[in-house]
């Protein structure tokens, strides 16, 4: 199953790299999620950032949080497409420890965001189409 076979999520924020860290962590408050893609002034996708990174890489180190861009502290996960197996985004994300991963179009364009839920969801509506552990998860989150 290829990620372009599940919904990919739209619902997700786009932060500059040049935005500060502070604006960063207030935009994730607001909206109330984790994580956000970094985009540069081309509107290409070039990271994520997300609270995790906020705690360590920033409070931790005592870094300004006026100062410090969402460029000097952002991850940089492999990009997916449409086309990538979601077995595959898997392993990125394990690898990367990540919950999200950008879908860019060929020319790095972003069309939106898979997750770790989108992933489970699509193996398991491939394993089990007639209902059973699809059902399970869909309840469950």
């Amino acid at each position: 199953m290829k990620v372009g076979d599940v919904d990919i999520s739209d619902d997700y924020l786009v932060v500059n790299t040049i935005d500060s860290v502070l604006e960063v962590a207030k935009f994730l408050k607001k909206e109330g999620i984790p994580d956000a893609v970094v985009v540069d002034d081309n509107d290409k996708v070039v990271g994520i950032i997300d609270d995790y990174v906020l705690v360590t890489e920033v409070l931790a180190e005592g870094k300004d949080v006026n100062e410090t861009n969402a460029e000097d502290v952002m991850l940089t996960p492999p990009m997916v497409t449409v086309d990538t197996d979601l077995t595959e985004v898997e392993e990125i994300l394990d690898k990367e420890d990540v919950t999200l991963l950008a879908v860019v179009d060929e020319n790095d364009e972003l069309l939106g965001v898979v997750t770790i839920m989108d992933v489970l969801e699509g193996l398991a509506k491939a394993h089990e189409p007639s209902g059973g552990l699809f059902s399970f998860l869909r309840n469950l989150f």
